[in-house]
């Protein structure tokens, strides 16, 4: 018989209790411990053995759909204990790539956790989130999956990426002892072929399972059509909307980065593709324009940006069409998919930096014009403009006259974009305190975005799935 889930029943398992400071392993802890006093009913589906001590991948939680609610409760007061939630990737339907980031001193820190609420493979529902919690066990101060059903979902995932770590592949092999050769066949006939379920199982058994996972999404998407058709057109439809709703509101985040030479733009990009600060499968940077089309090959630092003089009125128009249009061609083909993928893209510079420099530019045309364009191209989610004593500019790259480096950063704070969230970062002081003022208003666009997306979590309905 399961369990007893009530408030009222975690008093007789072990409390996490987070150590001093803030880790991986104290927020673990804190997440642990939240999701028992709210009740949520969930399990640690596969890789829990070092845990909560150490998180050396992602953390796979499965979660009843009825309490994706309790869930957005969880979040908010895992804020409040200095653990914000940035990310919410959508990668299937009703299962999310969550990040959270909290500051361990100066130095923002990550950790990543996938939430199911259902396990889909290749246009199948797999598993309902009460299903999988239905058999949990407790395990220190967290449930963890049985056996079995972790046997399944972790071989299902890993036919569905084509790989496995050897540890994965050791533990595979572990619960096909465990549970018995029989019934690993039983639960692989859930979603394979019985043909296909034996060999696999088999090849789990005697360390060949790499082999067999070179054509795992195949061989799922084939057992389903061949055995459920009308299932399998459903759920991928659903899939397409999935897909259709991700391409609407992308994940990834788009930045530009914008100052006079010397304000420290480097140092603030350097912080942008760290890591530890944006928590994003790849990161991308440009620098002023995407070059989809027009691309040139780079010259090298700029040492005399005003040096060369302006072209004329007509060519400087022309040229800026080209740009203009390089601009939304490298949005369509190149940024937006990147920012759908939930990718980072940074750009040192962007097209507004015409409007403060346009000698920079060779730029001879009339302002007006420049200025039109610039209403049009697409914004970034978030400007940074890089901002340090006009002295201290001249110091570091001494290219333009002071009057002209004060010039520039009274014209920087002028702009004004319409949809772009705008903030200013001191480059004045220490790099390390430069990293933290870059990462704390990326964290707040990125934990508004997170609360808005996650908010649809509490109109979930539960819904019962023809098995």
């Amino acid at each position: 018989m399961p369990e007893k889930s009530s408030i009222s029943a975690v008093g007789a398992y072990p409390i996490a209790q987070e150590p001093a400071g803030k880790n991986a392993e104290s927020f673990l802890r804190a997440l642990f411990r939240l999701l028992d006093e709210h009740d949520v009913r969930y399990c640690v589906l596969h890789s829990w053995e070092s845990l909560p001590e150490r998180l050396s991948s992602d953390l796979d939680l499965a979660v009843r759909r009825d309490d994706a609610q309790k869930l957005v409760t969880v979040f908010q007061e895992l804020h409040g204990l200095g653990y914000i939630a940035t990310q919410c990737i959508n990668y299937l339907t009703h299962g999310f790539g969550l990040a959270f980031c909290w500051f361990d001193a100066s130095t923002p820190e990550t950790a990543l956790v996938d939430v199911i609420f259902e396990h889909r493979r290749g246009g199948l529902i797999l598993a309902t989130g009460e299903e999988i919690v239905a058999d949990r066990k407790r395990h220190s101060c967290f449930w963890i999956s049985a056996p079995g059903t972790e046997f399944g979902y972790l071989l299902a995932k890993k036919m569905w990426k084509r790989r496995a770590s050897p540890k994965q592949a050791v533990r595979l092999k572990y619960l096909v002892g465990k549970i018995g050769q029989d019934e690993a066949e039983r639960i692989a006939c859930r979603f394979l072929r019985p043909a296909a379920a034996a060999r696999i199982v088999e090849a789990c058994v005697d360390g060949t399972i790499h082999t067999e996972l070179q054509t795992g999404p195949r061989e799922l998407r084939r057992s389903a059509l061949v055995r459920f058709p009308l299932r399998a057109i459903r759920q991928l439809a659903e899939e397409s909307r999935r897909f259709v709703a991700r391409s609407m509101h992308p994940a990834g985040i788009f930045i530009a980065v914008l100052g006079p030479d010397g304000a420290g733009k480097s140092s603030v990009v350097d912080s942008l593709t760290a890591e530890f600060i944006c928590p994003y499968r790849r990161r991308y940077v440009y620098h002023w324009r995407p070059q989809v089309i027009a691309g040139r090959k780079s010259s090298g630092p700029i040492t005399e940006p005003h040096a060369r003089p302006l072209r004329g009125w007509f060519s400087s128009m022309a040229l800026l069409v080209v740009f203009f249009v390089d601009y939304w061609s490298g949005y369509v083909f190149a940024i937006r998919p990147k920012l759908t993928r939930g990718c980072a893209v940074v750009f040192d510079r962007y097209f507004h930096d015409l409007l403060v420099d346009p000698r920079r530019y060779r730029y001879g045309g009339p302002s007006w014009f420049a200025a039109l364009l610039a209403r049009l191209v697409p914004e970034p989610d978030l400007v940074l403009q890089a901002r340090a004593d006009p002295a201290t500019i001249f110091s570091r790259k001494g290219e333009l006259p002071a009057a002209e480096i004060e010039r520039q950063l009274k014209k920087y704070e002028q702009l004004r974009f319409r949809h772009s969230v705008q903030v200013s970062v001191s480059t004045d002081c220490a790099l390390d305190r430069t990293f933290r003022a870059v990462a704390i208003p990326v964290i707040q666009l990125m934990n508004a975005r997170f609360n808005q997306r996650t908010w649809s979590w509490t109109k979930l309905e539960k819904v019962v799935v023809e098995r």
